[in-house]
Protein backbone atom coordinates (compact mmCIF):
# COMPACT_ATOMS: atom_id res chain seq x y z
CA UNK A 1 0.00 0.00 0.00
CA UNK A 2 2.76 2.45 0.89
CA UNK A 3 4.63 1.74 -2.34
CA UNK A 4 1.51 2.36 -4.41
CA UNK A 5 0.77 5.56 -2.50
CA UNK A 6 4.34 6.71 -3.12
CA UNK A 7 4.02 5.86 -6.82
CA UNK A 8 0.75 7.80 -7.09
CA UNK A 9 2.35 10.78 -5.37
CA UNK A 10 5.25 10.60 -7.81
CA UNK A 11 2.89 10.43 -10.78
CA UNK A 12 0.87 13.40 -9.52
CA UNK A 13 4.03 15.45 -9.04
CA UNK A 14 5.40 14.53 -12.46
CA UNK A 15 2.22 14.85 -14.47
CA UNK A 16 -0.12 17.41 -12.85
CA UNK A 17 1.13 20.40 -14.83
CA UNK A 18 1.05 18.57 -18.14
CA UNK A 19 -2.38 17.15 -17.29
CA UNK A 20 -3.76 20.63 -16.61
CA UNK A 21 -2.24 21.97 -19.84
CA UNK A 22 -3.80 19.06 -21.76
CA UNK A 23 -7.23 19.73 -20.25
CA UNK A 24 -6.93 23.43 -21.16
CA UNK A 25 -5.83 22.50 -24.66
CA UNK A 26 -8.93 20.36 -25.04
CA UNK A 27 -11.11 23.41 -24.49
CA UNK A 28 -11.73 23.64 -20.77
CA UNK A 29 -11.46 26.84 -18.77
CA UNK A 30 -8.91 26.95 -15.94
CA UNK A 31 -11.32 25.91 -13.17
CA UNK A 32 -12.83 23.07 -15.19
CA UNK A 33 -9.35 21.88 -16.17
CA UNK A 34 -8.41 21.75 -12.49
CA UNK A 35 -11.55 19.74 -11.72
CA UNK A 36 -10.80 17.33 -14.56
CA UNK A 37 -7.22 16.80 -13.40
CA UNK A 38 -8.39 16.11 -9.86
CA UNK A 39 -10.97 13.63 -11.13
CA UNK A 40 -8.36 11.95 -13.32
CA UNK A 41 -6.10 11.43 -10.32
CA UNK A 42 -9.04 10.01 -8.35
CA UNK A 43 -9.52 7.51 -11.18
CA UNK A 44 -5.81 6.68 -11.08
CA UNK A 45 -5.92 6.24 -7.31
CA UNK A 46 -8.71 3.69 -7.76
CA UNK A 47 -6.62 1.75 -10.30
CA UNK A 48 -3.15 1.85 -8.75
CA UNK A 49 -2.09 -1.33 -10.52
CA UNK A 50 -2.08 0.65 -13.78
CA UNK A 51 0.77 2.75 -12.37
CA UNK A 52 2.93 -0.23 -11.38
CA UNK A 53 4.96 -0.71 -14.54
CA UNK A 54 8.14 1.33 -14.41
CA UNK A 55 8.62 4.00 -16.97
CA UNK A 56 6.79 7.07 -18.07
CA UNK A 57 3.21 7.16 -16.72
CA UNK A 58 2.26 10.12 -18.94
CA UNK A 59 0.60 8.17 -21.77
CA UNK A 60 -1.80 6.51 -19.34
CA UNK A 61 -2.39 9.73 -17.39
CA UNK A 62 -3.02 11.64 -20.63
CA UNK A 63 -5.62 9.08 -21.70
CA UNK A 64 -7.46 9.37 -18.41
CA UNK A 65 -7.35 13.19 -18.52
CA UNK A 66 -8.63 13.21 -22.10
CA UNK A 67 -11.51 10.93 -21.16
CA UNK A 68 -12.44 13.04 -18.16
CA UNK A 69 -12.22 16.20 -20.28
CA UNK A 70 -14.56 14.69 -22.87
CA UNK A 71 -17.01 13.83 -20.10
CA UNK A 72 -16.86 17.37 -18.72
CA UNK A 73 -17.37 18.91 -22.15
CA UNK A 74 -20.25 16.56 -22.90
CA UNK A 75 -22.00 17.56 -19.66
CA UNK A 76 -21.71 21.26 -20.57
CA UNK A 77 -23.10 20.82 -24.07
CA UNK A 78 -26.84 21.47 -24.33
CA UNK A 79 -28.87 18.38 -25.08
CA UNK A 80 -30.22 18.17 -28.58
CA UNK A 81 -33.46 16.33 -29.09
CA UNK A 82 -33.88 13.94 -31.95
CA UNK A 83 -37.49 14.94 -32.41
CA UNK A 84 -38.32 18.36 -33.79
CA UNK A 85 -41.41 20.31 -32.99
CA UNK A 86 -42.33 21.86 -36.39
Amino acid sequence: VDARRARLTEVVERCAGRAWALARGLGLDAASAQDVVQQAFVVLARKPERLDPPGDPWPFVAGVVAGEARNALRKRRPATGLLRDD
